[in-house]
This record gives structure tokens, sequence and C-alpha cells, in this order.
């Protein structure tokens, strides 16, 4: 299976693009993008608690993740980009990247699996895939 890395595309799929840019333009200080380097960070975030499970091989691109850890990840940075925002954080986002930490949680822990990385461990941009066929316990 394809991993993949995270796009504002996908970031914009869980918050507004509007929201995005006032992150970049409050948070861009050093001429870096700021969105993707927050994107980075929550990639090397949910990397970090895959490589916590020994039973899962990770893909060698140091920023892909699998295609089903894609909207847990948003969840994650969403809420990152709106606490820094002046405005409140709905209890919804808080949910969601509270959840999406109890999922990362269970990978770790081995209660759930993903699927491994495609053996050219070519990452890709993120695109929909089918459904694993027991979402309960592999994760894309």
């Amino acid at each position: 299976m394809d991993w993949v890395t995270l796009s504002e595309a996908d970031l914009a799929a869980t918050i507004s693009q509007r929201e995005i840019d006032a992150f970049r333009q409050d948070a861009s200080t050093d001429g870096t993008d700021a969105v993707q380097a927050l994107l980075d960070r929550t990639a090397a975030t949910v990397r970090v608690y895959l490589a916590s499970n020994t039973a899962v091989r990770l893909d060698p691109d140091p920023l892909a993740i699998p295609p089903g850890l894609v909207s847990p990840a948003c969840a994650i940075a969403a809420y990152d980009i709106l606490k820094r925002l002046p405005v409140p954080v709905g209890e919804d986002r808080k949910n969601a990247k509270d959840e999406a930490m109890a999922m990362l949680s269970k990978i770790a822990s081995g209660q759930l699996n993903v699927a491994a990385p495609d053996e050219t461990g070519n990452s890709v941009a993120s695109s929909p895939k089918s459904a694993p066929a027991h979402p309960q316990r592999l994760l894309d």
C-alpha cells in the first residue's frame, strides 16, 4: 500500500482555508511555510506512534504515513492551528484530536494494525483509497 505525505489540501478537508491562511500569516516568521512545517511535525508524531509498535514496518520516506491516518493526523494539526488563533477551540475539535491520539495509542500498543507500505517505499500525494476489508482492525 502506498503511504502518503500530508498536504495542505488534506488539512483543508478538516478546517477552512481561511483558518489555514490565518495560521500561516501568524506563524510564518522565518520564511518557511508554517502550515507545511506543522504538517511535517504532525506526520513525525504519527510515525513515532507507529514506530512504537514493532510489528509496523515504516515507509522509508520520513514524512509518509498510511492513508488511513490522514484524517486523524489532520484532526491533530487542525487543533494545533486553532489553538494558536484568537478564536475559541470548539469541543468537537478537541474531541477529534483526542480520538486521533487515542487511535495512535491503540496502534502503538498493537490493538490496531496498519497496512505496510508498498515494497518500493515510494510515498504518494494523498488520495482516496478503498476501505480496508476489516476497518475496525486495519487502517490503510
